[in-house]
Formats: C-alpha cells, structure tokens, sequence
C-alpha cells in the first residue's frame, strides 16, 4: 500500500513539475491572461462560464440555470454550453483563488489528467520508458494548450480520448471483456467534445478491424 502511495504521489509531482515547465511562466503569472485577440469571443464566455462552474463548486449558484445573467429569469446553462465535463472538473479551483488564477489553474489541472492519460496509455505499449515518452509527448503538443489559452477547454481536454485507445488495447487483448470500459470512455469523450467521438470512431474501427467480428465480444 506505502509503495502504491509513494509512486502515486511521485507521478502526480513528476505531472506538476512537467506542466509548471512547458507552461512557464504561466504559474509565475496566474492572474494574467495569456492569450490573442483572435479569442476574445471563445475565452470572454468561457471565463465568464467557468466563474459560474466555481460559484456551482461554492453552492453559490444554481444548477443547471445561471441565475447571475439576465436578472430576473437566468439563463439555462445546458442550452449553450454541452460541455460540462471539463468546464466542471477545472472549476475547483474557484473554492480558493480569484477567477482568472482558477482558470488558469484548471488549465494546468487539465494538461496533468492529458498527462496522466498519455503516460497510461504510454506504459501499456511501453513499459515505465513508454509512460514518460507519452507524458512528454503530450504536454510538449502545442493543440491543447493552444486551445486551452482560447478558452476552449474542452477541445484542450484529451484526456478521454486517449484512454478511449488505452482501453481499446485491453479490449483487443482480452477479446472483448473491457467492452463496457471502451464504451464508458467513449461516452465520457463525447460528453467532453462530441466532434472527438466521431473522429474516434473511425480511428476504432480501424485499430480494433477484425475484433470486431468476434462473436464473443457481443455475448
């Protein structure tokens, strides 16, 4: 169990590290928003969604209607924002900084899980050197911090899709038995950004090919 702990506490520091590295000097500056004019649409709502995920996180909000916009009646928050789950799971922070660092801070949040996930995946094609060479590839991949900076959160969390291929491998080893896990983290990657669901689907049906015609996978 100790030794569990231990090489769970030193991947997540190892994680920290990396993302406090490739971001520098993003955590030097928390409360500076580092981003382009070409974003001023995408981040001003995405600021202003993520402030109200933290008032949620606060019990300061009402869920799913936002009830500090358009006084008296709110507005419905699942109308225009379909992407709760990286929105929600970045929000914490709001429990104890200011707005902008908490964005800020749920961008380093969700480059760790990117992390994690590629660094899992990682180590099931290639042992422990595998896991740091996915790790590293992702955090050094310019597309979600580009998207994260431009307040496109869940275009920068690639999280589910990468465990969706951490799952596939099992599944094609297993001849079928993590059906229900590949199935769970496809549906968590759609709820995430559902244009990465198709994109996947297509990238499955070309990984998994003839597995998929085993007639014990569908028992």
């Amino acid at each position: 169990m100790k030794e569990k702990l231990g090489i769970a506490v030193g991947v997540f520091l190892g994680l920290l590290a990396a993302v406090i590295l490739v971001s520098w000097p993003l955590s030097a500056d928390l409360g500076e928003v580092i981003t382009s004019a070409r974003a001023d649409g995408d981040l001003g709502y995405t600021l202003s969604a993520h402030w109200w995920a933290g008032e949620v996180w606060n019990a300061n909000a009402s869920f799913p209607t936002n009830t500090h916009v358009y006084f008296p009646d709110g507005q419905d928050m699942s109308g225009s924002i379909w992407n709760f789950i990286p929105l929600f799971l970045s929000a914490w922070p709001h429990l104890f900084t200011d707005p902008i660092s908490a964005y800020q801070i749920g961008i380093l949040w969700l480059m760790m899980l990117n992390g994690f996930a590629a660094g899992m995946l990682g180590f099931r094609l290639g042992g422990r050197w595998g896991a740091i060479a996915g790790a590293g590839a992702i955090l050094s991949f310019p597309y979600p911090w580009l998207e994260a900076y431009e307040g496109r959160l869940e275009q920068a969390f690639l999280a589910p899709s990468l465990l969706v291929f951490w799952t596939a491998i099992a599944f094609k080893k297993t001849n079928g038995e993590q059906a229900r896990w590949l199935g769970f983290w496809m549906a968590v990657t759609a709820l995430s950004y559902w244009y990465y669901a198709p994109i996947l689907a297509i990238g499955l049906l070309a990984f998994l090919g003839r597995d998929l015609k085993r007639g014990e996978i569908w028992k």
